[in-house]
């Protein structure tokens, strides 16, 4: 019976090792296809009124050499496209709190990338405060997307 019971205990170990190694891995090749990902934004504006002389929209500019910054057309003739990543890949991932503060990197290229789009199409940062549609009633889906909202305040409206 003993001899059971540590044959058991010892396939577990090694099926719980497995496990592991395939979850590392598979976190490992997940930072690897984040670190190419490019965050984009569609401006209906002609490339040499995005980035007159390569000068970068400011709310990217204040971003700096902190981030990599493509100016290029859209297909289709349907305007230019903006593509921007962090260049160190370490700095883009950041903790559950920065993300639900909305304080992450990530969440600040895509802000930047949104103003920009904004002060180049419109001339200004579109606001909407406050929100158009009035207070919502107190149901559970409203008080849970006005929280969403709330949450969510730096990467825009959903």
């Amino acid at each position: 019976m003993r001899l059971g019971t540590s044959v058991v205990v010892g396939a577990l170990g090694v099926g719980a090792g497995a496990l592991v190694r395939r979850l590392w891995a598979r976190g490992s090749a997940q930072a690897e296809t984040s670190r190419e990902r490019w965050l984009v934004v569609t401006v209906l504006l002609p490339e040499d009124e995005v980035a007159p002389a390569g000068r970068l929209p400011e709310p990217l500019a204040e971003l700096g050499d902190r981030i990599e910054v493509e100016v290029r057309p859209a297909p289709g003739d349907k305007g230019t496209e903006i593509a921007a990543r962090y260049r160190d890949p370490k700095e883009e991932h950041a903790g559950l709190a920065s993300r639900v503060e909305g304080e992450s990197p990530r969440q600040q290229l895509r802000s930047a990338l949104r103003r920009s789009k904004q002060l180049l199409e419109v001339g200004e940062v579109l606001r909407v405060s406050p929100a158009p549609h009035g207070e919502r009633s107190a149901t559970p889906g409203g008080a849970l997307l006005e929280k969403v909202t709330e949450v969510g305040r730096k990467e825009g409206r959903l």
